[in-house]
């Protein structure tokens, strides 16, 4: 039997003899009423939701439970190719318009791997852009250890997301100087890059114009480095200026 998954709410009555902020009073509203079921994954976890809250969150759910389909009806819908982690990130979002990873003991490109995946299922559901996420993913992004790389999962879930959506701008940032570096040195390397970019340029035709946009306004805004025989390009991600030397 699949296990329910109800969310603990807090009751107006424990707030009674507190006076609320308007947006709290708020958020309770939307969490009373009558509620719908959504089954996720390939197991059907069942999660039991405030159908006020999803559709007034999101007009994906406001479609699917008052428009003219069965999920109208039956007051239930399935989401069989959401992964049922990456939803509790969502359900998390909904009631707290934050997320917090409970993934310390994994390994950074795994973490990334799930935020990147709950703003793909966010972006799917028509959901807003949780901007905690985003600094979350920016920080799993700037601890990248020297001499590894954003993975090709990373890459394949952030080209899914709308060209401009600031997750899949921040991915692109953290190629753009191991990126710079491989142009630079004619797009081959001893150092791991080659195989790395050559994999994801070919295969990513959207990514591969990201990037190559990305280094042009790199290449702009750093401007060339006088001091040194070599580029300076702006980088993005840390907000600094980076120079490749170039031996002769």
């Amino acid at each position: 039997m699949v296990k329910n998954t109800t969310p603990h709410i807090l009751s107006q009555n424990h707030f009674r003899s507190t006076r609320l902020t308007k947006p709290l009073s708020r958020k309770l509203e939307l969490l009373q009423g009558p509620e719908v079921k959504i089954l996720v994954g390939p197991t059907k976890k069942l999660f039991t939701l405030p159908k006020r809250l999803l559709c007034t969150s999101s007009t994906y759910f406001d479609r699917a439970f008052n428009g003219h389909f069965l999920e109208s009806q039956t007051q239930e819908l399935h989401l069989p190719e959401t992964p049922s982690e990456i939803f509790e990130l969502v359900v998390q979002f909904l009631y707290t318009g934050t997320i917090i990873m409970f993934t310390s003991a994994q390994t950074w490109d795994v973490q990334t791997a799930y935020i990147l995946d709950f703003f793909v299922t966010c972006d799917g559901l028509e959901l807003a852009i949780s901007m905690s996420a985003l600094r979350e993913l920016k920080q799993l992004l700037l601890g990248i250890p020297d001499g590894d790389y954003v993975r090709t999962t990373h890459i394949k879930a952030a080209v899914s997301l709308p060209a401009g959506h600031p997750a899949r701008k921040l991915v692109v940032d953290a190629c753009l100087k191991p990126y710079a570096m491989w142009m630079l040195m004619g797009c081959k390397d001893t150092g791991g890059r080659d195989a790395v970019f050559a994999e994801h340029v070919s295969e990513f035709g959207e990514f591969a114009g990201d990037l190559l946009r990305a280094y042009a306004v790199a290449a702009r805004t750093g401007g060339l480095n006088r001091r040194v025989p070599g580029s300076g390009f702006y980088d993005p991600l840390r907000g600094e200026i980076f120079t490749i030397t170039l031996y002769l």
